[in-house]
Protein backbone atom coordinates (compact mmCIF):
# COMPACT_ATOMS: atom_id res chain seq x y z
CA UNK A 1 0.00 0.00 0.00
CA UNK A 2 2.98 2.92 0.84
CA UNK A 3 4.54 2.10 -2.71
CA UNK A 4 1.38 2.51 -4.05
CA UNK A 5 0.45 5.67 -2.41
CA UNK A 6 4.25 6.89 -3.64
CA UNK A 7 3.87 6.17 -6.92
CA UNK A 8 0.82 8.45 -6.66
CA UNK A 9 2.54 11.02 -5.16
CA UNK A 10 5.41 10.86 -7.30
CA UNK A 11 3.40 10.81 -10.51
CA UNK A 12 1.33 13.93 -9.50
CA UNK A 13 4.58 15.71 -7.87
CA UNK A 14 5.96 15.08 -11.16
CA UNK A 15 3.76 16.40 -13.07
CA UNK A 16 3.48 19.36 -11.56
CA UNK A 17 7.10 19.88 -11.83
CA UNK A 18 7.24 19.55 -15.46
CA UNK A 19 4.08 22.31 -16.50
CA UNK A 20 5.90 24.31 -14.19
CA UNK A 21 10.15 23.67 -15.57
CA UNK A 22 7.77 24.68 -18.91
CA UNK A 23 6.67 27.78 -17.29
CA UNK A 24 10.71 28.53 -16.30
CA UNK A 25 11.95 27.69 -19.76
CA UNK A 26 9.67 30.33 -21.45
CA UNK A 27 11.32 32.76 -18.76
CA UNK A 28 14.78 31.78 -19.83
CA UNK A 29 14.54 32.04 -23.26
CA UNK A 30 12.10 35.28 -22.20
CA UNK A 31 15.81 36.66 -20.95
CA UNK A 32 18.42 34.37 -22.15
CA UNK A 33 21.87 37.01 -21.72
CA UNK A 34 20.83 36.57 -17.79
CA UNK A 35 21.86 33.34 -18.54
CA UNK A 36 25.24 33.66 -20.32
CA UNK A 37 27.26 33.29 -17.59
CA UNK A 38 25.38 30.20 -15.93
CA UNK A 39 25.82 28.24 -19.17
CA UNK A 40 29.28 29.13 -19.43
CA UNK A 41 30.29 27.35 -15.92
CA UNK A 42 28.80 24.25 -17.11
CA UNK A 43 31.09 24.29 -20.37
CA UNK A 44 34.07 25.20 -18.76
CA UNK A 45 33.30 22.45 -15.86
CA UNK A 46 33.81 20.24 -18.70
CA UNK A 47 36.68 21.90 -20.49
CA UNK A 48 38.51 21.72 -17.61
CA UNK A 49 37.84 18.46 -16.01
CA UNK A 50 41.00 16.39 -17.91
CA UNK A 51 43.00 18.83 -15.13
CA UNK A 52 41.32 17.16 -12.58
CA UNK A 53 41.05 13.30 -14.25
CA UNK A 54 43.52 12.27 -11.72
CA UNK A 55 41.01 12.98 -8.51
CA UNK A 56 37.96 12.64 -10.47
CA UNK A 57 36.69 9.14 -8.93
CA UNK A 58 37.39 10.38 -5.46
CA UNK A 59 36.05 13.83 -6.02
CA UNK A 60 32.70 12.45 -6.98
CA UNK A 61 32.41 9.92 -4.12
CA UNK A 62 33.08 12.41 -1.91
CA UNK A 63 29.77 14.30 -3.41
CA UNK A 64 28.05 11.25 -3.05
CA UNK A 65 28.83 10.57 0.32
CA UNK A 66 28.65 14.08 1.61
CA UNK A 67 25.13 14.04 0.32
CA UNK A 68 24.04 11.35 1.98
CA UNK A 69 25.20 12.57 5.05
CA UNK A 70 24.05 16.13 4.85
CA UNK A 71 20.21 13.72 3.89
CA UNK A 72 20.73 11.50 7.43
CA UNK A 73 21.42 15.05 9.47
CA UNK A 74 17.96 16.43 7.75
CA UNK A 75 16.28 13.50 9.11
CA UNK A 76 17.32 13.91 12.94
CA UNK A 77 19.72 11.20 12.90
CA UNK A 78 23.05 11.51 14.36
CA UNK A 79 26.02 10.77 12.10
CA UNK A 80 28.69 8.45 13.23
CA UNK A 81 31.35 8.39 10.41
CA UNK A 82 31.91 9.13 6.96
CA UNK A 83 34.83 7.43 4.51
CA UNK A 84 35.60 8.34 1.11
CA UNK A 85 38.18 6.01 -1.10
CA UNK A 86 38.70 6.82 -4.62
CA UNK A 87 36.23 3.60 -5.82
CA UNK A 88 33.92 3.55 -3.36
CA UNK A 89 32.56 4.89 0.17
CA UNK A 90 30.21 4.67 3.19
CA UNK A 91 28.05 6.65 5.50
CA UNK A 92 27.36 5.29 8.72
CA UNK A 93 24.52 7.25 11.17
CA UNK A 94 21.82 5.99 14.32
CA UNK A 95 18.88 6.08 13.06
CA UNK A 96 16.14 5.34 10.74
CA UNK A 97 16.69 5.02 6.52
CA UNK A 98 14.60 6.23 3.94
CA UNK A 99 14.21 6.76 0.65
CA UNK A 100 15.31 10.07 0.89
CA UNK A 101 18.88 9.44 2.37
CA UNK A 102 19.22 6.58 -0.04
CA UNK A 103 18.78 8.47 -3.40
CA UNK A 104 19.32 12.32 -2.44
CA UNK A 105 23.09 11.88 -4.46
CA UNK A 106 21.06 11.15 -7.14
CA UNK A 107 18.79 13.96 -6.91
CA UNK A 108 20.06 17.30 -5.09
CA UNK A 109 22.97 19.06 -6.55
CA UNK A 110 24.43 20.15 -3.10
CA UNK A 111 27.57 22.28 -4.16
CA UNK A 112 24.89 24.12 -6.56
CA UNK A 113 22.46 25.12 -3.65
CA UNK A 114 25.20 25.58 -1.41
CA UNK A 115 26.14 28.28 -4.20
CA UNK A 116 22.61 30.04 -4.46
CA UNK A 117 22.74 30.10 -0.77
CA UNK A 118 26.04 32.17 -0.79
CA UNK A 119 24.28 34.42 -3.98
CA UNK A 120 22.06 35.92 -1.32
CA UNK A 121 24.92 37.99 0.25
CA UNK A 122 25.97 38.56 -2.92
CA UNK A 123 25.99 42.31 -4.69
CA UNK A 124 25.20 43.18 -8.27
CA UNK A 125 28.78 43.81 -9.49
CA UNK A 126 29.43 39.95 -8.32
CA UNK A 127 26.33 38.20 -9.42
CA UNK A 128 28.38 37.39 -13.07
CA UNK A 129 30.75 35.40 -10.64
CA UNK A 130 27.69 33.64 -8.75
CA UNK A 131 26.20 32.47 -11.99
CA UNK A 132 29.21 31.13 -13.39
CA UNK A 133 30.36 28.88 -10.53
CA UNK A 134 26.18 28.02 -10.70
CA UNK A 135 26.91 26.63 -14.24
CA UNK A 136 30.38 25.19 -12.73
CA UNK A 137 29.24 23.03 -10.05
CA UNK A 138 26.17 22.03 -11.86
CA UNK A 139 28.39 20.82 -14.17
CA UNK A 140 30.05 18.32 -11.50
CA UNK A 141 26.85 17.16 -10.12
CA UNK A 142 25.52 16.40 -13.92
CA UNK A 143 29.30 14.59 -14.51
CA UNK A 144 28.34 12.94 -10.94
CA UNK A 145 25.06 11.95 -12.27
CA UNK A 146 25.79 10.09 -15.28
CA UNK A 147 28.78 8.39 -13.56
CA UNK A 148 26.63 6.80 -10.81
CA UNK A 149 23.31 6.31 -11.66
CA UNK A 150 22.62 3.00 -13.20
CA UNK A 151 20.97 -0.05 -12.25
CA UNK A 152 23.73 -1.64 -10.16
CA UNK A 153 24.22 1.29 -8.05
CA UNK A 154 23.21 -0.44 -4.96
CA UNK A 155 21.37 2.89 -3.42
CA UNK A 156 18.99 2.09 -7.00
CA UNK A 157 18.67 -1.68 -6.27
CA UNK A 158 17.55 -1.07 -2.32
CA UNK A 159 14.41 0.71 -3.31
CA UNK A 160 13.51 -0.95 -6.47
CA UNK A 161 14.67 0.01 -9.83
CA UNK A 162 11.14 1.41 -10.91
CA UNK A 163 10.61 3.54 -7.80
CA UNK A 164 14.04 4.65 -7.32
CA UNK A 165 13.94 5.93 -10.85
CA UNK A 166 10.62 8.18 -10.49
CA UNK A 167 11.86 9.53 -7.77
CA UNK A 168 15.08 10.89 -8.96
CA UNK A 169 13.34 11.95 -11.94
CA UNK A 170 10.69 13.93 -9.70
CA UNK A 171 13.57 15.60 -7.89
CA UNK A 172 15.73 16.93 -11.12
CA UNK A 173 12.76 18.69 -12.65
CA UNK A 174 11.90 20.03 -9.45
CA UNK A 175 15.15 20.90 -9.01
CA UNK A 176 15.95 22.00 -12.61
CA UNK A 177 12.93 24.51 -12.53
CA UNK A 178 14.26 25.92 -9.14
CA UNK A 179 17.80 26.54 -10.18
CA UNK A 180 17.67 28.05 -13.80
CA UNK A 181 14.63 30.31 -12.10
CA UNK A 182 17.30 30.94 -9.11
CA UNK A 183 19.95 31.75 -11.70
CA UNK A 184 18.52 35.39 -12.41
CA UNK A 185 16.19 35.91 -9.15
CA UNK A 186 18.03 34.10 -6.33
CA UNK A 187 17.24 31.05 -4.44
CA UNK A 188 14.28 32.76 -2.17
CA UNK A 189 12.81 33.80 -4.78
CA UNK A 190 12.84 30.71 -6.95
CA UNK A 191 11.50 28.21 -3.88
CA UNK A 192 8.29 31.14 -3.60
CA UNK A 193 7.60 30.62 -7.61
CA UNK A 194 8.30 27.24 -7.63
CA UNK A 195 5.77 26.06 -5.08
CA UNK A 196 3.32 28.92 -5.91
CA UNK A 197 3.13 27.74 -9.52
CA UNK A 198 2.84 24.05 -8.65
CA UNK A 199 -0.24 24.88 -6.59
CA UNK A 200 -1.61 26.81 -8.98
CA UNK A 201 -0.83 23.60 -11.47
CA UNK A 202 -2.46 21.51 -9.30
CA UNK A 203 -6.08 23.71 -8.58
CA UNK A 204 -6.09 24.52 -12.58
CA UNK A 205 -8.40 21.55 -13.28
CA UNK A 206 -10.91 22.70 -10.82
Amino acid sequence: MKRIIGYILITIVSILSFFQLLQTMKIVFGSFSAHLWFIAGIVCFFIIRPFFRKNEAWLTTFSHELTHAIASILMLNKMHSMKVYEQEGSTQYLGRSNIFITLAPYCFPIFTYFILLLMLLSSVRSLCIFQFLIGLTLGFHILCFIQQTHPNQTDIKQNGKMISYSFIFMWWLFNASIILYAVKYGIYRAVIYQFQGMWTNLLAPF
